[in-house]
């Protein structure tokens, strides 16, 4: 016999994580990241990018370990970790080639996320 009670099943939101706004706004915030990037790659001498990005990758990495490295699961959260620092950091330096530009979009998309407007919405 089960004895736990079971919380009522929430209506669907229109702007749940895994509504249509919130999957074309995952597709925009990757696309204009992806601009970004190339932007970082075209306009930056290469050798100092590399340094930068591998460095930076490199260290932050180790943040993201959880489990100890020696493990499988401890690479791969090392590998995972060190590739959001290096999309970050290269990101970082699209935007600071362009950076009036850069800030009016980081600005537009965190205004119209789904996580904020859910937020706002609930108070």
């Amino acid at each position: 016999m089960d004895t736990r009670i079971r919380p009522r099943p929430q209506p669907p939101s229109g702007l749940g994580a895994d509504s249509r706004y919130a999957r074309v706004w995952n597709g925009a915030a990757l696309l204009t990241g992806a601009v970004w990037v190339v932007i970082a790659v075209l306009q930056t001498p290469r050798l100092p990018l590399v340094l930068l990005v591998g460095g930076l990758a490199a260290a932050g990495g180790t943040l993201f370990v959880h489990a100890p490295v020696s493990t499988s699961r401890g690479r791969r959260q090392y590998a995972a970790g060190a590739l959001a620092v290096a999309g970050l950091v290269l990101v970082t330096v699209g935007v600071g080639h362009h950076l009036v530009a850069g800030l009016t979009v980081a600005t537009l998309l965190a205004g119209s996320s789904p996580a904020l407007i859910r937020w706002v919405a609930k108070g």
